[in-house]
């Protein structure tokens, strides 16, 4: 559109230019008619040289009062023109703010957005930091547990341990006794005795391979047990891998974005600087072109006024020739319609002058409202770019959270994973301890029930030695 402008002006300023030229070849021509009618002029008295003193007084005035006009016509234009471009750059100034203005509202809202995230962020944060407290309360409190059963578990196997020390000193002592009471019975009972040692140590042999069974079948539990344990930590271990892979690849693609976002926002920010540049050029060649016309309509406006009034003067001299004794009163109506043209060109002058304090109070009044629109883009540029600050340093908040946020869930995966492994070994210690008591009741058993046979063998060692004594004194009273 400003391209065609310029054509069609530039057009407008030829012909203005050719119209000038041909305007002043008339001028010249009448004026060389005047200097012609001037010389036979001259010669038609000293009668009319008053008249004529008073009509080139008058004349004289008329064209001040013109050029008066004429520059406050140009005055006037180049006003106008002034107050054109005034509203040309008021509304470029009010097209720039509504564009800051939604910026700044999009700014705003991306910021709003950020720390509702960030909030987000850290509730969640929060929450974790809770379960890990939680769960390293419950770590703590499984150690201690731990620790108890470990204790309770040394205990009962001092406790085994003397109770097998026992049971072995009883099963000793009562060999001794069976020993004894064999060989007080060998005479007597040879073939009982060892049928009794055969079904004993049969009794023993099944004792044990049954105590072997359920051995090897606890440790088959307890392998198997610990199978699943691990099978269950690798699955876990693979999911926080595959959970880990897809933040960092998020992370990633949202830098990417944020980069590719940022280099097209400088991209169109550069071509508005380059479009503004090229309107304010051609702005400024409109302006130039405008003033130039205006100037040429004026100065064709001019010589018009010069051809006619030259004509008209043209016209005064040849019916003063012709007509010499009516000069005296065409030369009187001549001075009363310069005196018109004087008073019409006063009253054009003082409303030129109204009409330019009019122009001048619109300029004045355009400039203040153009400041006014200045400050509020200025105001706004800076109310942008801090809310730019805010939603770089809101970005990089919301990455130092996620980066909390993802060591918090490592953190409470691993607490977890240590109440996992510490479940499983209270477990194992409480069924040690369950067996142990099973155990140690067992053998408490046993040193009752050896107790008891030593007892009853000890009874038996007295009864045969009575009978053996007694046996020798029978034997020894029929040896007599």
């Amino acid at each position: 559109d400003q391209a065609s402008e310029l054509a069609l002006k530039d057009g407008r300023i030829e012909e203005l230019e050719s119209s000038q030229a041909e305007l002043q070849k008339q001028v010249a021509q009448q004026q060389a008619d005047l200097a012609a009618r001037d010389s036979s002029i001259t010669q038609l008295g000293c009668d009319n040289h008053e008249l004529e003193d008073a009509v080139a007084r008058y004349q004289d005035e008329v064209a001040s009062q013109a050029s008066v006009i004429a520059e406050s016509a140009s005055q006037r234009q180049q006003r106008e023109a002034d107050i054109a471009e005034l509203q040309t750059m008021l509304a470029m100034r009010a097209d720039r703010v509504a564009e800051l203005e939604s910026e700044t509202s999009s700014l705003q809202q991306q910021l709003t957005a950020q720390t509702d995230a960030s909030n987000g962020l850290l509730d969640e944060l929060g929450q974790r930091t809770a379960d890990l407290a939680s769960a390293k309360a419950e770590v703590d409190s499984l150690n201690r547990e731990k620790a108890l059963l470990e204790s309770e578990v040394k205990e009962h196997q001092m406790d085994a341990v003397s109770k097998g020390a026992a049971v072995d000193a009883l099963a000793s002592e009562k060999n001794q006794l069976t020993k004894e009471v064999s060989t007080l019975q060998a005479d007597t009972a040879t073939y009982c005795n060892v049928i009794r040692e055969h079904e004993e140590t049969l009794a023993a042999n099944q004792s044990v391979i049954a105590e072997l069974v359920s051995v090897r079948q606890q440790l088959e539990s307890v392998v198997a047990q610990q199978q699943q344990d691990g099978e269950s930590k690798e699955e876990a271990i693979r999911t926080y891998d595959a959970d880990q892979l897809l933040l960092q690849r998020e992370s990633a693609a949202q830098k990417e974005e944020l980069a590719s976002k940022a280099a097209l926002i400088a991209e169109l920010e550069r071509k508005q600087q380059e479009l503004e540049t090229e309107a304010e050029d051609q702005a400024s060649d409109v302006a130039l072109k405008d003033g130039r016309i205006e100037e040429l309509e004026s100065r064709k406006e001019e010589l018009e006024k010069q051809v006619a009034k030259q004509q008209a003067d043209l016209t005064g001299r040849d019916s003063s020739i012709q007509q010499l004794g009516s000069n005296i009163h065409e030369l009187e109506d001549t001075v009363a319609r310069y005196q018109g043209e004087n008073a019409s060109q006063a009253s054009v002058i003082a409303e030129s002058a109204s009409q330019r304090q009019q122009l001048e109070a619109d300029i004045a009044e355009l400039q203040t409202m153009l400041a006014m629109w200045t400050d509020r883009a200025a105001e706004l540029e800076t109310q942008t770019s801090t809310l730019q600050q805010q939603l770089t340093a809101q970005n990089d908040a919301s990455n130092r959270l996620l980066d909390d946020l993802g060591q918090r869930t490592a953190d409470l995966d691993n607490a977890r994973s240590e109440v996992d492994r510490l479940s499983c070994q209270k477990a194992l210690l409480e069924s040690e301890a369950k067996e142990q008591q099973v155990d140690a009741t067992s053998k408490a058993a046993s040193i009752a029930s050896l107790t008891a046979e030593k007892d009853q063998l000890t009874e038996a060692v007295g009864f045969l030695q009575a009978d053996m004594a007694t046996c020798c004194n029978v034997i020894r009273e029929h040896e007599e």
